[in-house]
């Protein structure tokens, strides 16, 4: 399975390298569970940004923002999708934010076809897509975002950990956990 891991610099009292090293050996101890990709996701200069590459986390370079102070990251193992092709390497973007996940989402194909119903194009090969697509779906119908990531989550089936970083709201991050590990 996949690993989820992440910084939360509470007093901004962590240097741009201090979080970077972190990141490096956070992202390496995680390897045990995925050294098919790696990717991190954090808001900075008042925008979300996402960097993954189809590496394992001890061949990654981590770079962020010196603004920030909440960073989400994830290492894979392949399940669903090559992990050659980016597109299914976490954090996957949704417009406005940022979401990484572990485990399986069990009722994933019927999500896809009640969103795909709906207008939303799914580009990677994942479960973890339709959870994005149905996040972004209720906060496109105008709930407050935390309350689309909720009603999102009501829906999944499965036993899996999330992470959300939204741009609006740049020092939040997001956790939902159901039987899965979240480090």
């Amino acid at each position: 399975m996949c690993c989820l891991f992440g910084i939360v610099d509470y007093g901004r009292t962590l240097s741009m390298s201090q979080k970077e090293h972190i990141l490096t050996v956070l992202s390496r101890e995680c390897e045990l569970r995925g050294v098919d990709a790696t990717g991190i996701a954090y808001n900075g200069q008042e925008k979300l940004h996402i960097y993954k590459r189809p590496l394992p986390a001890h061949k990654m370079r981590f770079h962020v923002m010196p603004d920030t102070n909440i960073i989400m990251g994830h290492t894979r193992m392949t399940t669903q999708g090559s992990e050659l092709k980016n597109r299914n390497n976490h954090p996957f973007r949704g417009k406005t934010f940022a979401l990484a996940h572990n485990g399986i989402i069990e009722n994933y194909l019927e999500l896809k076809e009640f969103l795909m119903a709906r207008g939303k194009k799914f580009q990677s090969e994942t479960d973890t897509e339709a959870v994005a697509n149905l996040i972004e779906y209720f906060y496109d119908m105008g709930l407050d975002f935390k309350a689309a990531v909720q009603k999102a989550v009501e829906r999944v089936e499965g036993s899996y950990a999330l992470g959300v970083l939204c741009q609006d709201y740049p020092d939040t991050i997001i956790r939902v956990k159901k039987d899965s590990p979240l480090i």
